[in-house]
């Protein structure tokens, strides 16, 4: 199974998380990660995906979403989706890690490491096509190459660490946006990329498959927001409004950082606010 030490390889966790996570885009090819879906796998997958839950399965041509026929049998279904990708479209499975046991393993093994929530993607790409046009993303991701290679470019950063909300395409006068890297990725090597940095892919004569694990982090927001549910939970239990500083403090136009410390150690079992907010910012995005 595959460690996060050897996705991140030669590096060590705790410099990732100190110089890299949320700062920069790296390339990972130190150590070839071994795969966890091959070329075989992905009529399988499909298969699975279009029985068990069908709108996990996405197609994609050029930046267009294709629309898959409406009140179709399964098998219609896989037939659709691998007769687009002969013609050159990008098939996109989402939350694999909920019907592969491998996939399922390396997510919880990689999200305890990192102290988040991880979902892995499925994206299979045929030679000389392009799924997607520049975007960012609103969520950290790990891109682990599967079988063939696939050429990434890097733009800037479109929007600092931008939240779910804050998501969408990227509008440029030229075809492309300004390049800060390539990379190509072969079987086996890692790429991270932030969120909000601008990003697109190709492949060339090589069909590829990669998975993306989206690293799903709780923010400052999110742990604020939690501490005061659950003070306001307090609050609605004991009658006592005065143990609701912290959404005191929300609705005055500037405070004192020490009144909020305080706040939030008024809050019983502050050491898992941040575990209790990415449960809940995350129990509702898995189908």
């Amino acid at each position: 199974m595959i460690s996060i030490e050897e996705v991140i390889y030669p590096i060590s966790l705790e410099f990732f998380m100190r110089e890299i996570f949320e700062v920069e885009p790296r390339k990972f090819d130190g150590f070839r990660c071994t795969p966890l879906i091959t070329d075989e796998d992905l009529p399988l997958l499909v298969k699975a995906i279009t029985e068990v839950c069908p709108n996990r399965l996405r197609v994609n041509c050029g930046g267009q979403v294709l629309l898959p026929p409406r009140n179709v049998v399964p098998t219609q279904l896989q037939d659709w989706a691998m007769a687009h990708y002969e013609n050159g479209s990008t098939i996109i499975l989402n939350y694999v890690e909920a019907i592969d046991l491998k996939c399922g393993k390396f997510a919880r093994c990689l999200g305890e490491s990192l102290g988040a929530k991880v979902s892995l993607t499925v994206f299979a790409t045929p030679e000389n096509s392009q799924g997607f046009v520049p975007h960012f993303d609103t969520l950290d991701v790990f891109v682990i190459q599967q079988s063939g290679s696939k050429l990434w470019s890097l733009g800037e950063s479109a929007i600092t660490l931008p939240t779910l909300k804050q998501g969408g395409l990227i509008s440029f006068p030229d075809d492309e946006p300004p390049k800060t890297a390539d990379f190509v990725l072969n079987e086996g090597e890692t790429l991270y990329i932030p969120r909000g940095v601008i990003h697109w892919a190709k492949t060339s004569a090589d069909a590829s498959i990669h998975i993306t694990a989206d690293i799903g982090t709780a923010s400052m927001g999110d742990v604020l927001s939690e501490a005061n549910r659950l003070i306001q939970s307090v609050e609605l239990t004991t009658q006592k409004k005065e143990t609701n500083r912290l959404a005191i403090l929300a609705k005055k136009p500037s405070f004192n950082p020490i009144e909020l410390v305080e706040a939030l150690l008024s809050v019983e079992r502050v050491d898992n606010l941040y575990e209790e907010s990415i449960l809940k910012k995350w129990q509702k995005k898995v189908l």
